[in-house]
């Protein structure tokens, strides 16, 4: 079912609407709700599927069936023009085939397209579905219906560890289950509920936090208890990576409501701390964040010695990675890798991890850039960018894959739209913007005739008697030619 968002403003009598400014009167039709609904109750369903010798989560096999026709929706400028950070997303899809390729030969081909389709394709998902207000609001509003599916098992999971979610879809189909890592902290159970580790349930439920605040901030009775609702069914996750990034979006939320959005300002105070640190301190600002960002200081260590040793993996193999290949490592040091961006950089090289950082860090660029933005579009602005720092941040000490990967990358894409929503609604660039009296007074100063406009949807008020027997010029601004043919 298609949803729209109708945007006006209000009318004087005998006048033409006026447009809303920024925003020329459009009327915002969702562009596939069924589809963003579809995908995200994909990512809270924890069922695996096994073909030719591919483990199939149901997201990867929905990104298997949209991955073409997206992309082709992509190029051929359905969704925007394209950006600079679609073509380094691309770069990086690419990549990813080289790198394991180089590493596996050919035996992993289909691993390879899978893991392309479960980035890439779940970027174009975000990119290309994600187009205006109304279709952000809906992916909101769906975030938050299955957080509120999810809450009932997730609480008697936090008491008992029982995975009730888990175990309704594990009776017919394969599911995920908690593993040796996932243990109880502070006397309550780690919540995994439809996810593949309880990391990913409490990041996938933390990147509600500031986009419900912005979203609703002019009615702070709705925004503080979403946030709250948020905040707390990523609690039960009871893992630092889905805290940290929480806190660091209340932390910039703070920010913004105090100083009024000076984030330049902010930025230099985080320079300054950062070069501060590494000066004064005989450890360096990565470690100090990894020992401070955990639980107990026997993980800390643990995630030190990760990244000490991970980073000899990458100078070993910097251009190709390692693939899926063992990482040196010494005997008492886990195989897992707690580091997203670590770990693409000892799987696949630095060029993907430059690659993906560049794309994105121009997509931001250009959000940031970005003119003409109406008050909610600048709002929703400011709680995707917060959200997206927060998760690069976190991401530092998780990694993220499967389903919850796929989220994580559908999100990176979601708010690319606000890319060209400013250009595409600004007074300036849109000759509906104008008002009803702005275009005939220009178009008589220039002398030249006014373009022919759409029928913004308004209805025309009836012709005299007088005024039905003539043959008047059919325009947007009829009153203009009635005064001219009295005149006359």
């Amino acid at each position: 079912m298609t949803t729209t968002r109708v945007i006006s403003s209000p009318r004087r009598a005998g006048a033409e609407p006026a447009a809303a400014p920024g925003l020329a009167g459009r009327i915002e039709a969702a562009t596939a709700p069924a589809l963003v609904t579809l995908f995200l109750a994909t990512v809270i369903i924890p069922v695996f599927l096994y073909v030719g010798g591919l483990t199939l989560t149901l997201s990867r096999l929905l990104l298997l069936v949209l991955a073409v026709p997206l992309f082709v929706r992509l190029v051929s400028g359905k969704a925007g023009r394209l950006l600079m950070a679609d073509y380094f997303f691309m770069l990086y899809a690419f990549w990813i085939l080289v790198s394991l390729t180089y590493n596996h030969g050919t035996s992993r081909i289909a691993l390879s397209g899978i893991t392309i389709i479960e980035h890439f394709g779940a970027y174009l998902l975000g990119r290309t579905l994600i187009r205006n207000v109304t279709d952000f609001r809906h992916y909101l509003r769906v975030l938050f219906i299955t957080m509120l599916i999810l809450f009932p098992a997730a609480v008697i999971e936090l008491n008992t560890n029982i995975n009730l979610w888990t175990d309704l879809w594990g009776t017919v189909f394969d599911v995920a289950r908690k593993g040796g890592s996932a243990y109880g902290r502070m006397g309550l159970e780690r919540v995994q509920s439809g996810f593949e580790h309880p990391i990913h349930f409490g990041m996938y439920c933390a990147l509600g936090v500031a986009n419900f605040f912005y979203l609703y901030r002019n009615q702070l009775a709705k925004a503080l208890p979403m946030m709250g609702f948020s905040t707390f069914m990523s609690f039960m996750s009871l893992s630092s990576g889905p805290l940290l990034a929480i806190a660091l979006q209340v932390i910039l939320i703070l920010w913004d409501q105090i100083t009024r959005g000076k984030w330049k300002l902010f930025v230099i105070l985080c320079v300054i701390g950062y070069v501060t640190i590494d000066a004064l301190s005989n450890r360096t600002p990565v470690t100090i964040l990894i020992s401070t960002l955990t639980f107990n200081s026997g993980s800390a260590w643990t995630r030190i010695g990760i990244w000490e040793f991970g980073m000899i993996n990458v100078w070993r193999s910097p251009i190709f990675g390692i693939g899926l290949n063992d990482w040196i490592r010494p005997f008492w040091l886990t195989s897992s890798v707690d580091n997203f961006w670590l770990l693409t950089m000892m799987r696949h090289g630095i060029v993907a991890l430059v690659f993906l950082g560049c794309g994105i860090v121009l997509g931001l660029r250009d959000i940031v850039r970005t003119k003409g933005l109406d008050e909610e579009q600048t709002l929703i602005r400011t709680g995707y960018v917060i959200s997206v720092a927060a998760l690069l941040f976190s991401l530092s000490t998780v990694h993220i894959w499967g389903a919850a990967g796929s989220y994580v990358m559908f999100y990176f894409g979601a708010g690319l739209w606000l890319c060209s929503a400013g250009k595409e609604g600004a007074p300036e660039s849109n000759p509906e913007a104008e008002t009803g009296q702005d275009m005939p007074r220009r178009a008589h100063m220039s002398g030249r005739a006014i373009p022919a406009a759409p029928d913004p949807g308004f209805p025309r008020p009836a012709p005299t008697p007088r005024e039905a027997g003539r043959e008047l010029p059919q325009s947007r601004f009829a009153h203009v030619h009635r005064r001219e043919d009295r005149k006359g």
